[in-house]
C-alpha cells in the first residue's frame, strides 16, 4: 500500500484552524490508475484533470509549548468539502474547500517521478534494498520498512 504524508496549504492568512498535513493511503491499483491519466495530457493537450476523491486524511501537527512540531498528528477538526484530486502532467494533488467558509486549500504535489521510484523499489529484490536505507524520502523509507516487515506508524 502506498502511504505518504504531505503538507497542506490553506489559502487564508487569518484562518489557522485548517489542516496542516494530509496522510495519503491508497492501493497500488488506484495509484496506477492516477498515473494512467497522465497519458491523456499529450493526447489531448490538457492542463489538468480533476475528479472528486476523498483519499486524504486531513491532520494537524501537534506543537509543544514553545511552538515546535512534536511530530505527533491529530485528526483535523476542520470540516472539508469538495475534495478534488487534480492530476497534472508531472504530479497530482488534492484541492478542497473549508465547509461553510469561502476558504480553500490544497496538498503539496506528489510527483510521478517519486511514484515511479516507489514502484521500482517495491519490485526490487530484498537483497538490493539495503543500498536504499540512506534514501531520505519518506515514501521509500515506508516501503522498505513494509518489505522488511517492520511496523510503521
Amino acid at each position: 500500500m502506498f502511504k505518504m504524508t504531505v503538507d497542506v496549504n490553506v489559502f487564508d492568512e487569518y484562518y489557522d484552524e485548517g489542516p496542516t498535513v494530509a496522510i495519503i493511503k491508497m492501493e497500488d491499483k488506484d495509484l496506477k490508475e492516477i498515473m494512467g491519466l497522465r497519458k491523456l495530457f499529450k493526447k489531448h493537450n490538457l492542463d489538468k484533470l480533476s475528479r472528486y476523491d476523498d483519499t486524504p486524511e486531513m491532520m494537524n501537527k501537534v506543537m509543544d509549548d514553545d511552538g515546535y512540531d512534536t511530530e505527533e498528528l491529530v485528526e483535523s477538526e476542520c470540516r472539508i468539502d469538495c475534495m478534488m484530486l487534480n492530476v497534472t502532467n508531472t504530479s497530482f494533488y488534492w484541492r478542497f474547500s473549508v465547509k461553510h467558509a469561502e476558504i480553500s486549500g490544497e496538498t503539496d504535489s506528489i510527483y510521478f517521478s517519486d511514484v515511479e521510484e516507489y514502484f521500482k523499489v517495491k519490485e526490487m529484490p530484498l537483497e538490493d534494498l539495503p543500498t536504499l536505507i540512506s534514501n531520505e524520502k519518506e515514501l521509500i523509507q515506508n516501503l522498505i520498512k513494509e518489505r522488511f516487515s517492520v511496523p510503521t506508524s
